[in-house]
């Protein structure tokens, strides 16, 4: 049990260093473009949702408050990248969608991201790619769960 929770004690450790480690390098390919990292997670979601995405979402998705979100699609809007759309069921709400200069863009980051990927985990086998993604989508779920029953006690 102890090497157990050894072993989910360097899982758990590892996941903050790992994310920044991808954004600084996914950071060197997305200089290329001119914009910061924030607005090409932006853009690059959005894109990957055609139907459009909350702000809301959009902001727990990229890690940022909803107030710094604003600035983001401000900046967004102005280079014609995204457009804020009023939410057809309820009008205070309002999604996001991809603009063709932002579409044009988002194609650009995710091939070179897909390039680094490749680059940095060539010599890695599938399986083991698979397995790894299968134990983080696992945590990530039971995690998310947890979550949700906690709250649903309070």
């Amino acid at each position: 049990m102890q090497e157990k929770i050894a072993l989910l004690h360097e899982l758990t450790n590892s996941l903050q260093p790992v994310r920044r480690a991808w954004k600084r390098a996914v950071s060197e390919v997305i200089a290329d473009y001119g914009i910061s990292m924030s607005l090409a997670s932006a853009v690059v979601l959005v894109y990957r949702n055609p139907q459009g995405l909350n702000q809301k979402l959009l902001a727990e998705e990229i890690g940022i408050n909803p107030g710094a979100l604003v600035r983001l699609l401000d900046q967004a809007s102005n280079e014609q990248l995204l457009e804020r759309r009023e939410d057809t069921a309820d009008r205070r709400i309002k999604t996001l969608h991809i603009l063709p200069k932002g579409t044009e863009i988002a194609v650009s980051i995710e091939r070179a991201a897909d390039a680094l990927r490749l680059e940095l985990m060539n010599d890695v086998d599938l399986a083991a790619i698979e397995q790894a993604t299968q134990v983080l989508r696992l945590f990530e779920k039971r995690a998310n769960e947890f979550v949700l029953q906690s709250k649903s006690k309070k």
